[in-house]
């Protein structure tokens, strides 16, 4: 072999290794550029994952309450961690039934049970809307309500009977059935308890419930509650004394008014009273409708749904 083909030879491997080698050292730049992503996709992907499970588990056991705005009335629906649906008075009109589904965003046909505080129209007005636009299950009412309704399954209702939705329980605490007065004195107050938190439904009640209810002993464990509770009669000065308020100590006020409403409330004396003793107040002339999400030990709310 001469010399000049040794050299060829020489030069032919140097060049095929430094081939190899810049192949080698790109290689290796190339792994620790993508092993970066690698890790950062294996990171997302984990995060993704354990927050998909913590929501699946979080809204697994989830109780949603949603005070929907009405307008110058009371609606409050109830989504059990099991999605029955119960819905506390219909406001005034056929807007409840745009306000249920665009809270739940689904297309639902049934809800299995309304519960009817009273008999004035902004509380009961829509029900004939509900009725019509979902398959309502059950009807409950009190005995002092004596509008004729014709409904088959309709249920009356007093104080210590519970309306169980699959476990979750409502418990009447007014009217008893002897109760006698204005609609709004007989207006059924209902209480929630889920977990840690306790729901609170005045409807319409006046003073003289909340006294009566008070020393009933109703509210005497107030401090192993969070309290989330539906002023009565929509911040009227009928309702929300500075007595009932001090004695539940409520984390969370809520007013259901409308906006601009002629009757001038909220009534500036009660908003005056729910800022001394409620640590948050939301108002659905305000914030629209809102979402109290719980599990019974974390709560998340939404405004403007």
């Amino acid at each position: 072999m001469t010399p000049f083909r040794n050299k060829a030879i020489n030069k032919l491997k140097y060049k095929i290794i430094s081939l190899v080698m810049y192949d080698i050292e790109k290689f290796k730049l190339l792994l620790k550029n993508y092993s970066k992503i690698i890790v950062f996709s294996i990171v997302f992907l984990m995060t993704a994952i354990f927050s998909l499970y913590y929501s699946y588990v979080f809204d697994k056991n989830l109780l949603k309450v949603y005070f929907l705005d009405v307008g110058q009335g009371d609606s409050i629906l109830i989504k059990a961690p099991r999605n029955n649906l119960l819905l506390i008075d219909t406001g005034a009109n056929e807007k409840v039934v745009s306000k249920v589904e665009g809270v739940l965003q689904v297309n639902i046909k049934q809800i299995e049970g309304v519960l009817l505080t009273h008999q004035d129209l902004d509380h009961d007005g829509g029900f004939q809307y509900i009725h019509k636009y979902f398959h309502v299950k059950s009807l409950y009412i009190s005995n002092n309500y004596t509008e004729k309704l014709d409904f088959t399954n309709k249920y009356i209702v007093s104080q210590g009977d519970v309306v169980d939705m699959d476990g979750v329980m409502l418990e009447i605490i007014s009217p008893n059935y002897n109760d006698v007065g204005s609609s709004n004195h007989t207006s059924i107050v209902s209480i929630l308890k889920y977990g840690n938190y306790r729901f609170i439904f005045m409807g319409d009640a006046d003073k003289e419930i909340e006294r009566k209810l008070v020393a009933q002993g109703y509210f005497d464990n107030s401090d192993q509650y969070i309290d989330v509770l539906k002023l009565g009669h929509h911040g009227s000065d009928t309702s929300s004394s500075e007595s009932f308020l001090k004695k539940i100590k409520p984390e969370y006020c809520i007013f259901s008014v409308g906006e601009g409403n002629s009757y001038g409330l909220p009534s500036t004396s009660i908003l005056d009273l729910s800022e001394k003793y409620c640590k948050s107040i939301y108002r659905t002339d305000e914030d629209g409708s809102i979402g109290v999400f719980t599990d019974g030990k974390t709560v998340k709310i939404k405004k403007s749904l």
